[in-house]
């Protein structure tokens, strides 16, 4: 029998703990003290759902597909949220909408049958959970599933589906977008709502997805009964949160803001390597003119020792292609704000605010 090793997959919680948008702000006090009372006991006020943390049916409905009323955890089987897990990597940009095509893809690079996760936890590892912080960045911009994921859930027979992300549904599914009753549609880096920063970037049809109007507007009534009818015949608003109501309506539980050794995780699973970790290819793409000058930056080479083949531009680029949000070391996992804080020996992994983006592909297809 092999040896165990347990993986910490949770974010550290505090009272300063990264929150969603409207959630209040955790308060952590003593109830006891141990130089008063002779033992310590503390008291935690917060709203559910703050870091890493699960959901079960009743979080987003009141019935569940099989026309049970919507459980609650308690009421879940014992072993809902635990299990065998695999790590399944995603090389998506920011603000991305996963279907089935980018799982398919991931399982193929990954070497995974998809029929093989019957009955499995799978955790979903896109780099979102490098970048937790209270930021646009985390949660207006995020990578979020929607319909197609959910119904790739389902149709897979997955037990259980955690991600890094801020919710399992994209952004734009959710609240911070025009969905729901407690809406927000949240002012983005431009003083525009995310809702028209998306349009302006990716196109109106690109948008409808998030839309109940907008996609019934454009694509017809029969169209948007095709996608999102089973939904809307439980009771519920289609384009609202759709992947946590396709898999929670049947039993399939989720778990988000994954963080803590998520990367080792994946190495474990991983058996590609390369001597150079900085050699690859580049692809460029220009940050949008709209993006105001406050939001971008000067681009720079993310590793002062890359090779010279990478076709890497040799001076800065010109405009600016986006803000660089985070840097990490590869190597060490050393993290700041500003690559220029890492010595040349650091391979520096990137990832910046405004898609499209400069990046860099690594042999073994991972995005810096």
């Amino acid at each position: 029998m092999g040896k165990k090793v347990y993986v910490d997959l949770t974010h550290p919680f505090s009272a300063e703990i990264p929150r969603w948008p409207y959630f209040d702000k955790p308060e952590i006090t003593n109830a006891h003290t141990m130089a008063k009372g002779g033992v310590l006991t503390s008291k935690i006020t917060c709203t559910m759902h703050t870091g890493t943390h699960c959901d079960a049916p009743r979080h987003v409905m009141e019935y569940e597909f099989d026309g049970r009323r919507a459980r609650y955890t308690h009421e879940m089987p014992i072993d809902a949220y635990t299990g065998e897990a695999v790590v399944l990597k995603l090389d998506v940009e920011p603000w991305t909408l996963i279907t089935d095509k980018h799982l398919d893809e991931a399982c193929k690079k990954c070497g995974i049958d998809p029929a093989s996760l019957k009955g499995k936890v799978l955790c979903l590892n896109t780099g979102m959970h490098r970048l937790f912080d209270d930021s646009k960045a985390y949660y207006h911009y995020s990578i979020g599933t929607g319909i197609d994921a959910g119904k790739w859930f389902v149709k897979h027979g997955v037990k259980c589906v955690a991600m890094d992300s801020q919710a399992l549904d994209h952004p734009l599914h959710t609240a911070m977008g025009n969905n729901g009753m407690t809406r927000m549609n949240l002012l983005g880096a431009t003083g525009k709502p995310i809702t028209e920063e998306y349009k302006e970037l990716f196109g109106e049809e690109a948008y409808a997805e998030f839309d109940k109007f907008e996609y019934i507007r454009i694509h017809g009534q029969a169209a948007y009964d095709e996608k999102f009818g089973e939904l809307e015949d439980l009771g519920v608003w289609g384009t609202w949160e759709p992947c946590h109501k396709e898999m929670l309506g049947h039993g399939i539980v989720g778990v988000e803001n994954l963080g803590g050794d998520l990367d080792r995780s994946s190495r474990a699973r991983s058996s590609t390597s390369s001597a150079s970790p900085c050699a690859g290819t580049w692809a460029t793409a220009p940050c949008p003119a709209a993006w105001p000058s406050s939001t971008r930056t000067t681009w720079m080479p993310a590793c002062p020792t890359a090779p010279t083949n990478t076709a890497a531009p040799a001076t800065p680029m010109s405009p600016a292609t986006a803000t660089v949000v985070w840097s990490t070391c590869a190597s060490c996992s050393t993290a700041t704000s500003n690559a220029t804080g890492l010595s040349s020996t650091h391979t520096v992994k990137r990832r910046a605010l405004c898609p499209p983006l400069y990046v860099m592909s690594t042999p073994n297809g991972e995005r810096t």
